[in-house]
């Protein structure tokens, strides 16, 4: 049996993967996670290669 592959199976017309619709399994595994989280050892790697997890401060 195949199994869904979030490269095509699950992409919008615009490319982007619609994660919703991502059986759990395979988001972890395309998100090289766990159910548990990462490990503070990963979120630091993660944190250094691709800075904070934060929307750019919005200017008024």
């Amino acid at each position: 049996m195949a199994t869904p592959d979030t490269r095509n199976d699950f992409v919008n017309e615009l490319g982007h993967v619609q994660w919703a619709q991502v059986p759990l399994n395979a988001a972890l595994d395309k998100l090289k996670t766990s159910r548990e989280g990462l490990t503070s050892d990963e979120a630091e790697k993660r944190l250094a290669e691709y800075g904070p997890n934060k929307l750019p401060e919005e200017k008024v």
